[in-house]
């Protein structure tokens, strides 16, 4: 497989999370990516408008999507399978807030 420059790599990213945005059909928001590899953290967290940090912080507790490491050593690189990241995308959607607590703001 042949390597993708940089601005190719955001350009397939913007158009993955336009798509995902307005929910096309998986097949046509997969088909904005051409290559379908495991995203890398940094395209991760450009997808989720975070730092890489602040992914690498999810990771350590969990709450981000899961991940696999490409070696078992500890600082092998991370890297999230698609299919992982969109089911963590649709599994983190709310349709409505914790209730307010009794005696607090109404």
């Amino acid at each position: 497989m042949a390597w993708k420059s940089k601005a190719s790599i955001r350009n397939g990213l913007r158009e993955f999370a336009l798509r995902m945005a307005l929910g096309k059909p998986m097949r046509e928001t997969l088909a904005a990516l051409a290559d379908l590899r495991d995203f890398t953290p940094a395209e991760i967290a450009y997808l989720e408008g975070v730092s890489p940090r602040t992914l690498e912080d999810w990771r350590e507790s969990g709450e981000g999507p899961r991940f696999r490491k490409t070696r078992r050593e500890r600082g092998a690189p991370v890297r999230y399978p698609i299919s992982e990241y969109l089911r963590w995308r649709t599994e983190t959607v709310f349709s409505h807030t914790a209730p307010r607590k009794p005696g607090g703001r109404s």
